[in-house]
Formats: structure tokens, C-alpha cells, sequence
């Protein structure tokens, strides 16, 4: 039995396509698209939720046709565009940078690890932003360097290399500062 979607219906019979038909059509499929590229139903939710919103905005735009699909997920792909954008520039609250350590701290260990996480946040926040967002992606959501790839549209490889340079620059602007000690260099005895 091949069902139509409500969608299609709603081409075929002629009728002007209405919001109402697009939300109930496209709701699970982008739900989904957003679910399985951020791993987080609220956040998926939220970014649904804004892509109709701007799909209301320029609904008068859509022409009613086989194209209706594509042209939700273009709008969908952008949102989620800047959605990363955004995620890579400033960690958000409850991130690695901000967790609480699960055993109890002097106030003087709680102020040295406040100083080290602003410290680190000024380091990755100083990175160039191809830099810092593979380093947000794989830190603090925790995405595979494949995944972040995907995201990113770039290559496997060059995931790898960014993360390298990014560690690396962070490692060396702790180290600068007196934060954590400098690393070992290969065959030089302590």
C-alpha cells in the first residue's frame, strides 16, 4: 500500500499547501534530522520550533511543489549552521568548563580551579574559530572526530589536525601562564 503523506495530498489535490499541512508533515522528519546530529531532544525541540518560526516568516516564498522538502531542510541546514556557530564560540552554562568537582574543596582549591577554568576558557575562547570549533565539538558536546567532520564538512584528517593545533595552543597558554606544568620532551630524563 503506498500512503501519501499529508503533504503530497495536499499537492496533489490542488489545494494551497497550508502551515498547518508543512508542521504535520515535516515535525518528525526534522526532529529527527536535529536529534541526530546534537543528541539532545530539548535542544532538537527548541531548533524545530525555530525553523517553522522562520518558516512562517517566509512561507509567501514557497512554491507549491516537489521542492516544498528540500527547501524546508535548506532552511533547517541553516539554522543548524548557526546553531554550531554559535555552540563553538562561548561554551554553554552546565559545560565541562563548569562543572563542580564532586569532592568537597578548600576555598583556596575551589579559587585555583575557578582561575584554571576561566584560564582554559580564555585559552579555547582565543582560538581561530576553525580551530576552537573542533575543539567544542569533541569537548564539550562530545562528538566523534568522523561526526565532527560530518558537521563541519570537512574532512576526518582535518578534524584531527585542527584538534592537534588547538590542543596544542591551549596546552601552551596554560603553560605560559603557570597553570599546568610544561610537558616532557621525548627522551629527556626528569
Amino acid at each position: 500500500m503506498n500512503r501519501m503523506s499529508p503533504l503530497a495530498d495536499e499537492r496533489t489535490a490542488g489545494r494551497n499547501l497550508s502551515i498547518e499541512v508543512l508542521v504535520k508533515d515535516m515535525w518528525s522528519p526534522l526532529h529527527g534530522f536535529f536529534l541526530k546530529r546534537i543528541r539532545d531532544a530539548a535542544q532538537a525541540e527548541n531548533l524545530c520550533q525555530e525553523t517553522f518560526l522562520r518558516i512562517t516568516r517566509s512561507f509567501h516564498t514557497l512554491r507549491d511543489g516537489p521542492t516544498v522538502r528540500a527547501w524546508v531542510f535548506s532552511i533547517a541546514s541553516n539554522l543548524y549552521r548557526d546553531f554550531l556557530k554559535t555552540e563553538a564560540r562561548a561554551p554553554r552554562p552546565g559545560s565541562w568548563l563548569d562543572e563542580e568537582p564532586a569532592t568537597q574543596l578548600t576555598p583556596e582549591e575551589a579559587a585555583e580551579n575557578k582561575a584554571l577554568s576561566c584560564a582554559l576558557a580564555a585559552a579555547v575562547g582565543g582560538l581561530p574559530e576553525k580551530h576552537r570549533q573542533v575543539f567544542l565539538l569533541k569537548h564539550s558536546i562530545g562528538l566523534t572526530y568522523a561526526e565532527i567532520g560530518a558537521k563541519l564538512g570537512i574532512s576526518e584528517g582535518t578534524v584531527k589536525s585542527r584538534m592537534h593545533k588547538a590542543v596544542h595552543v591551549v596546552r601552551d597558554r596554560l603553560v605560559q601562564r603557570g597553570y599546568i606544568a610544561a610537558p616532557r620532551q621525548k627522551g629527556v630524563q626528569p
